[in-house]
């Protein structure tokens, strides 16, 4: 039968849980009549486990102008066609695409039969020299898998093999067993999937029928059979071009990368020594840059405040709350981290990303936020200044040309040459569906990546990278030279962004930034030691309070150690 849409759905009327059903068997027979009228005879088997009351099938429209003498029967009791909804009655509605066929029964925990016949009128397409029957007998939207499935579709006397053509679709041809004996074409097949289609397609002379009535004057066997071949040659010829687009990108991206996403190679160098120097002064949010690859991290937010405190700007101290529960007489005490403001009016020589977060934190100040873990969650929710700072950084990196893309030129004839191959693949689409969505997802993704993520780090900025990860494994291993001449305030700040001192890193992970936005994240760094050295071995707030190694006071100008 003719099932675009063929489906058994049946519904529960009890209230048990864990009913199923299973379609044993299903055989399909059709008759093409000498007067033009085909009739269809469709036997499933249904296995029940659990209560089920009612059943339904759709039969669309397309391939007949009429369908009548409907009748159903169940192990060869005959089904009454009225509107009661008693069992062993059925109801026949139709709307402009489907016919609807709803019977009712009795079952549980039982295998049954149902029969549905019917007659079609226009089913055949007709030639001034040839008919053709083309009709899917299941169709794609099974939900169910069949375990045994034929069909026997008959002619009413004898056509010889080498007057007609057929050809049965759907799923493999290594599956299917088909055959034809001047008489019977017959189709077997086992265990046939979830929404498969299996269809037949037929032709026939025309001189078969009493009385043709020719309805396509275009129709012969000669142009079915050159136009089933093109459609062969086509989706084939699709296929071959799938792969070959799919390659040509991959040629594409590799040739792009290879010039403009491949890493520099950075020259080695011998070991420190004793004479230990800052890889480069950037500013500590530029080195978390080199370090991490990330551009804000609360790393780099904590150094620049540090920064800005061994500047004279800030006073840093730890403080102890003490609260008492209402419900308990236990006091309990937490430690804070207090940022306090200096009133002292802004160096022209700040640099500039200093300046963004000295005004930032100035106004949590404002509001009462004084603590490091306030002006943290402040920060982390403020959307736009978190933008700001990135553009802030970005506008370095661009000036400083630290990173280096495709140019303009290049990427528009690279989006431009996938841009056509999704074209002519989208234009081929219908004629291999599968190959067609594969090779536009594929040429999409690798499209939009190849255009806008192939990018690489200069040469000067990986030698940057390089070296400060040099420097952070070293001073992790080795610590710091007794007779270095480094400002310890500056020590400290590099310390932080490039991962060397776990305490600090303890402390961060506490703080979480508030917004859906989560504006920036908490970057811990390649390593995970232990800077060797007095002055950071206790918590950053130890550090502070005692004031020792690390500088005369947060507070205070700062100084060499």
């Amino acid at each position: 039968m003719r099932l675009n849409r063929t489906t058994f759905i049946l519904l529960c009327t009890s209230l048990l849980f864990g009913k199923s059903y299973t379609i044993d068997n299903v055989n399909i027979e059709s008759t093409i009549g000498g007067d033009g009228i085909v009739q269809i005879t469709e036997k499933r088997t249904f296995n029940f486990r659990g209560r089920f009351s009612y059943a339904y099938q759709k039969i669309e429209k397309k391939l007949f102008k009429e369908i009548y003498d409907i009748q159903l029967s169940e192990n060869g009791y005959q089904y009454i066609n009225n509107s009661s909804s008693e069992p062993y009655t059925f109801t026949v509605t139709s709307n402009k695409k489907s016919i609807k066929i709803k019977w009712f029964h009795e079952s549980e925990d039982i295998s049954k039969e149902f029969v549905i016949s019917y007659k079609l009128r226009g089913a055949l397409r007709i030639g001034p020299d040839d008919a053709q029957f083309h009709w899917t007998y299941l169709g794609d939207k099974w939900d169910k898998k069949t375990k045994q499935f034929s069909v026997e579709q008959r002619f009413e006397r004898v056509l010889p093999a080498g007057d007609i053509w057929y050809s049965a679709t759907g799923i493999s041809q290594k599956k299917m067993d088909v055959d034809y004996d001047g008489l019977v074409l017959t189709l077997h097949t086992r265990s046939v999937g979830k929404n498969a289609s299996i269809r037949i397609n037929t032709i026939f002379p025309s001189t078969y029928l009493y009385n043709p009535v020719i309805n396509d004057h275009g129709f012969s066997k000669i142009n079915e059979l050159d136009k089933i071949n093109k459609r062969v040659q086509k989706r084939s010829t699709t296929g071959y071009l799938a792969l070959l687009f799919s390659i040509g990108s991959m040629i594409l991206f590799g040739f792009r990368f290879s010039q403009y996403g491949k890493p520099h190679p950075v020259k080695k160098s011998s070991e420190m020594g004793n004479n230990l120097n800052f890889p480069s002064n950037h500013h500590p949010a530029l080195v978390s840059f080199f370090y991490s690859g990330h551009k804000v991290t609360g790393h780099a937010i904590l150094a620049s405040l540090i920064g800005l405190s061994s500047k004279g700007y800030y006073t840093i101290k730890d403080i102890e709350k003490t609260k008492k529960s209402f419900f308990r007489k236990k006091e309990k005490t937490k430690k804070y981290i207090e940022v306090i403001r200096i009133e002292k009016p802004v160096e022209n020589k700040l640099h500039h990303l200093d300046q963004l977060l000295l005004s930032r934190i100035n106004k949590c100040l404002r509001k009462g936020k004084n603590t490091l873990e306030k002006i943290f969650k402040e920060i982390g929710g403020d959307y736009g200044f978190m933008k700001s700072l990135n553009k802030a950084i970005d506008k370095d990196i661009v000036t400083n040309q630290w990173v280096e893309k495709p140019s303009s030129k290049s990427t528009k004839l690279y989006f431009f040459l996938h841009f056509i191959m999704i074209l002519i693949m989208i234009f081929l689409f219908t004629s291999n569906i599968l190959a067609g969505i594969l090779s536009i997802i594929f040429l999409l993704l690798m499209g939009l990546f190849g255009s806008f993520g192939v990018m690489r780090l200069s040469l000067e900025a990986k030698s940057y990278r390089h070296y400060w990860r040099k420097f952070s494994t070293q001073l992790q291993k080795e610590g710091l030279p007794k007779n270095h001449d480094l400002d310890m305030n500056e020590i400290l700040q590099y310390a932080i962004v490039i991962g060397c001192d776990k305490k600090v890193k303890g402390l961060l992970k506490d703080f979480t930034p508030i917004g859906d936005d989560h504006a920036f994240y908490w970057y811990h760094g390649v390593g995970d030691g232990n800077l060797d050295m007095d002055s950071f071995t206790s918590s950053l707030a130890g550090m502070i309070d005692t004031g020792t190694a690390v500088s005369a006071g947060f507070g205070g100008d700062g100084g060499a150690g």
